[in-house]
């Protein structure tokens, strides 16, 4: 699959659930408009740890829960920014390159360091080469289609 179109398959969820908020909006482009170059310069498990941390566990199963069309409630600005972030790196992932993440209840703190640990270990060179043009494609789109905070 295109990497272009890729993006746009995990943006599109994104934006609906991002809606009129102009503070989720702010927030989630700023978040994926740093994401290429935090992976550059930090490198993948530790920008995936960092955005994590910042959006917390629970957020981050509410974010991934917007690709099947529930709606985003009960975070802060920032904690949707992080978590809806991540939420597309991790849905192309699992989508476009075949890695299983923990869902559902098994989802938590440390399925998800295990997931990046075991699953993705072995494949951290592929994943960047694949992840850095998706992340581009990414904040490409939030630039185009989302507000800057502050509503600018």
């Amino acid at each position: 699959m295109d990497i272009v179109e890729a993006a746009i398959r995990k943006f599109s969820p994104l934006l609906r659930a991002v809606g009129g908020n102009e503070s989720y909006q702010g927030s989630l482009r700023a978040r994926l408009r740093a994401l290429p170059q935090l992976l550059l310069e930090n490198g993948l498990t530790s920008t995936i740890l960092f955005y994590a941390a910042k959006a917390e566990v629970e957020n981050l199963k509410k974010a991934l829960m917007v690709y099947e069309g529930r709606p985003l409630t009960g975070m802060t600005k920032e904690q949707a920014g992080y978590a809806l972030a991540l939420s597309a790196v991790l849905k192309f992932l699992q989508d476009d390159l075949g890695l299983p993440l923990p869902s559902g209840e098994r989802f938590s703190a440390e399925s998800f360091l295990e997931f990046l640990n075991g699953e993705l270990a072995p494949r951290r060179r592929e994943v960047m080469l694949r992840l850095l043009p998706f992340t581009v494609e990414l904040k490409r789109l939030a630039e185009a289609s989302l507000k800057e905070a502050g509503g600018v």
